[in-house]
């Protein structure tokens, strides 16, 4: 006997003009509408339709047409998804990878790294692995698998750290890194702007006011007597009538100027190559090619530029010898910005009125060193950095970075080869 016959679309295993498959199962016999009947079409049914049934929608890279397999990817096409929460660099390319470690060198005097900071990092560079170390031995044991390096940069990490990627000090000045990363092609940032403007600031009144009001000279020989007391306040000064030279508006030159507007200087005059707007706090800006020019004017001297080749004994002995009778120098920057020969007679030979000294040309300053105790002449050991809220301060810029490195954008703080800083 032969079997009903069905209409090909109502076969088993057969294939629909949308491209579906039915499954395998007997076959289902539809009755042929009578002719002549008329069946009013339901709102929205499509001709050929099942009334009441709505073809499910498949995404067109599932169809099969023409009975050949969709398409798939050419060989090496495909893209490897970024980890979950990553952000991705320009046009999508995830830019660090996981090419290394994160080796974070914990620095005593900066940044001690308390576990709530280490956990800020580790939250920023994952999916990255970080790695802290408080001993130079962990540091180079961990160096040659490490991408980034942040805190405490010595040279012997540098050379044992052949994969890194970029660097980043603790500190402002970073001329010492880059020379010993020249020829590598590892980026360097340095804390830079407002992380250690505000107490290099601070720290540079100090040491003027120590001068200009007496108190160094008191603490080194104290006494009561009214002669005393006469000789010191023939010395001292008030700022009202006096000119302070800024040489370096950068962020410690700001903060040094913004302070001696609050302390109602006279005259604030600023040296600094940048082509930057002076602000409020700065009645003259000049481009170091008129340094000569305003350097006689000035009672005070405040250095805050960074050392590079054409800032190096930036202050010679033509220059020094130009300043006015009586000057204050204060350098909170780098020693080698002045010719320290030239400084010393000048201070011994009475020319200078004083010096404010955070930094001199070979540190540390030996003991016996005759600045420790000229008169005129206050010294620091390279403590103007020191804030309870620096390390606060680096660890949000190194986190700030580790994002974006991770998005492919330019860090902050970072060091220019060509322009030394």
């Amino acid at each position: 006997m032969a079997g009903t016959r069905t209409h090909p679309r109502h076969r088993p295993g057969t294939r629909h003009r949308r491209g579906h498959l039915r499954a395998p199962g007997p076959a289902r016999h539809r009755p042929r509408a009578h002719r002549g009947v008329h069946r009013p079409a339901r709102p929205g049914a499509r001709r050929g339709r099942r009334p009441g049934r709505t073809a499910a929608r498949v995404h067109p890279a599932h169809r099969l047409r023409r009975g050949r397999p969709a398409p798939q990817p050419l060989p090496g096409r495909r893209r490897c998804p970024a980890p979950a929460g990553r952000p991705r660099g320009r046009a999508g390319r995830h830019v660090s990878g996981s090419s290394g470690t994160v080796l974070a060198a914990a620095h005593a005097l900066i940044a001690p790294l308390t576990e709530a900071q280490v956990e800020a990092i580790r939250a920023a560079a994952a999916p990255e692995q970080v790695v802290v170390a408080r001993d130079p031995a962990t540091v180079l044991r961990h160096a040659p698998d490490a991408a980034v390096l942040f805190g405490d940069i010595q040279p012997a990490a540098l050379d044992a750290a052949p994969n890194l990627r970029w660097v980043q000090s603790v500190g402002a000045g970073v001329d010492r890194i880059a020379a010993h990363l020249a020829g590598r092609d590892v980026r360097l940032v340095s804390a830079k702007g407002g992380i250690v403007g505000a107490h290099l600031a601070e720290h540079a009144f100090a040491l003027l006011l120590a001068l200009t009001r007496g108190v160094a000279t008191v603490l080194r020989a104290p006494d009561w007597t009214d002669a005393y007391r006469i000789a010191v306040r023939a010395t001292q000064w008030e700022f009202t009538d006096r000119t302070m030279l800024v040489v370096g508006l950068g962020g410690a030159g700001r903060a040094v100027a913004r302070r001696a507007r609050g302390f109602e200087f006279a005259r604030i005059v600023a040296v600094e190559p940048e082509s930057v707007e002076p602000g409020p706090d700065v009645d003259l800006l000049v481009t170091p090619d008129r340094l000569d020019e305003v350097l006689p004017t000035a009672d005070v001297v405040v250095l805050t530029v960074p050392l590079t080749p054409a800032t190096r004994h930036l202050l010679d002995a033509s220059r020094i010898a130009t300043l006015k009778p009586g000057a204050i120098l204060v350098n909170v920057s780098r020693g080698e910005l002045v010719d320290e020969s030239a400084l010393r007679a000048a201070l011994t030979g009475g020319r200078l009125g004083g010096a404010g000294l955070d930094v001199v040309t070979r540190e540390p300053l030996a003991p016996d060193d005759p600045l420790w105790r000229l008169p005129n002449v206050v010294v620091t050991p390279h403590i103007a950095g020191g804030s309870p809220r620096r390390a606060e301060r680096v660890v949000e810029q190194f986190c700030e970075n580790l994002r974006r490195w991770h998005a492919g954008e330019p860090l902050l703080g970072e060091f220019d080869r060509d322009r030394g800083y």
